[in-house]
C-alpha cells in the first residue's frame, strides 16, 4: 500500500501542529513526498487526483517546500495552506 494512503501520526513524520481560524491541525495526516522534477511529481499526484485522494472531507492541505538562494546562502522554509469548509442545507 502506498504511503500516501495511510494516516501517519504527528510523532511518525516529525510535525507541528497548526492552528486555523477555527480549530487546529496536528502534525499528523496523509503525506506525499514530491519529486525533484515537475514532471515526475505530476506522475505521483495523478493516481492520487484521479482516485479522490482529496475528496469532501478533506479539511486543509498543506504544501511545505524548501528554497535555496546561493547568491546570499539563505534557506527558507515555507508553507502553504489551502482550508476547505463544506457546506450542508
Amino acid at each position: 500500500m502506498l504511503r500516501s494512503w495511510v494516516y501517519q501520526s504527528e510523532d511518525e513524520l516529525d510535525g507541528s501542529s497548526h492552528w486555523g481560524q477555527v480549530g487546529s491541525y496536528s502534525g499528523g495526516g496523509f503525506v506525499q513526498d514530491l519529486a525533484a522534477t515537475q514532471e515526475d511529481s505530476f506522475a505521483l499526484l495523478k493516481p492520487l487526483f484521479d482516485n479522490l485522494w482529496l475528496d469532501r472531507g478533506t479539511r486543509a492541505v498543506f504544501v511545505d517546500f524548501t528554497v535555496y538562494n546561493a547568491n546570499i546562502n539563505l534557506f527558507c522554509v515555507i508553507k502553504y495552506v489551502a482550508y476547505s469548509f463544506s457546506c450542508s442545507s
